[in-house]
């Protein structure tokens, strides 16, 4: 490239304030932002970020945790390096021809402005210079947040009633009568009735299904199911059939969690309004014991609309006896749309 001439009067010689406003002058400076918009630098892009999905659920994790977006921006900020992405990046625009350029420029500059400056000082002094300033302009260009590192990112989560309440995962494990496991011994307690409200079967549906399908009645046999009631909304579908329920609940051996698992953008999740029910369309109706796998989750098309503040809610992959574990199910089982919702939501235990 032919010399060129820059008009800058060096400050009686100082070799900091010379190059400085040789920086400074609109044509460098606009060559060093036409360098940076060429970047495209995004401090928090996903590309060449393998852990994506691992950052995805750890800030889920602390949202459900606390409700709070901002600790799950913390949690990616934590979790990805950007000093380390700036570094890289200026690695591969200092490396480019356009770089190299503007440095012989501003080099050429500065020898003119401060007669007998040292050729390496000189261009050590250019090639810091610029490159400060690009680093400076790719930031100032960088309107990437955060959350950007989720986009793309589907979780699969789990809505479990009484979780939002502190209720712990193996105190909501539903309880039997003596050593029997299915739907005839079932407690008719607080945990039944979570689940039969997710389900939307009424105590008394309930009751006459397993007089149906197992010739038992419940209210005759055993007193404390007279006194167990539970409503169910009739604005709503049931989320799966009655023999199939009473059929689930005895392949949940060791006991179940109420819950439903669906897999939702984390971004969506944590960006939401949480005053607003969460609609979802498609999913698993969870009778699943995350403390030993025992369960039998049964798939479901309908709609629930769930009222609950993030604390209802959970990450249901990537942990001990998760879904995959126990039952070998892929990411696609929990398939879902998962929007704000409108209408009646299923009643808060």
């Amino acid at each position: 490239m032919a010399s060129a001439t820059i008009s800058v009067t060096a400050r009686d010689g100082d070799l900091s304030a010379a190059i400085r406003d040789i920086v400074a002058t609109d044509r460098i400076a606009g060559r060093i932002d036409e360098i940076a918009r060429a970047s495209g630098y995004r401090a928090y892009s996903k590309d060449g970020v393998p852990n994506c999905r691992r950052i995805a659920m750890e800030a889920l994790e602390a949202f459900f945790a606390t409700g709070s977006a901002e600790v799950a921006e913390d949690v990616v900020k934590e979790a990805h390096d950007v000093a380390l992405g700036l570094a890289h990046e200026m690695e591969m625009t200092r490396s480019s021809g356009a770089f190299r350029s503007l440095v012989d420029v501003v080099r050429q500059g500065l020898a003119s402005r401060v007669p007998g400056v040292d050729p390496d000082l000189a261009l050590a002094v250019s090639d810091r210079a610029v490159g400060n300033a690009v680093e400076r302009r790719l930031t100032s260009l960088d309107y990437s947040v955060p959350l950007d590192l989720l986009d793309g990112e589907d979780v699969v989560v789990c809505y479990v009633p009484g979780l939002a309440e502190g209720v712990a995962l193996d105190e909501g494990v539903t309880r039997y009568r003596g050593f029997g496991s299915d739907c005839v011994s079932i407690d008719p307690d607080h945990r039944l009735a979570r689940f039969l409200s997710l389900a939307n079967v009424s105590s008394d549906e309930y009751v006459g299904l397993v007089r149906e399908f197992r010739g038992v009645d419940l209210r005759e046999a055993y007193p404390d199911w007279r006194a167990f009631h539970v409503e169910g909304d009739p604005s709503r579908e049931q989320v799966v059939g009655g023999e199939q329920l009473l059929e689930a609940i005895d392949g949940a051996m060791y006991g179940f969690n109420p819950l439903v698992a669906f897999k939702a953008s984390a971004r969506f999740l944590i960006e939401r309004d949480w005053s607003l029910p969460l609609s979802v369309t498609g999913g698993v109706l969870g009778l699943h014991n995350f403390t030993n796998g025992s369960g039998d989750p049964q798939r479901f098309e309908g709609t629930l609309t769930l009222d609950t503040p993030p604390e209802g809610l959970m990450v249901g992959e990537g942990r001990r006896c998760d879904f995959e574990e126990a039952y070998g199910f892929p990411l696609s089982t929990f398939d879902a749309r998962v929007e704000d919702g409108h209408n009646s939501p299923v009643p808060r235990p």
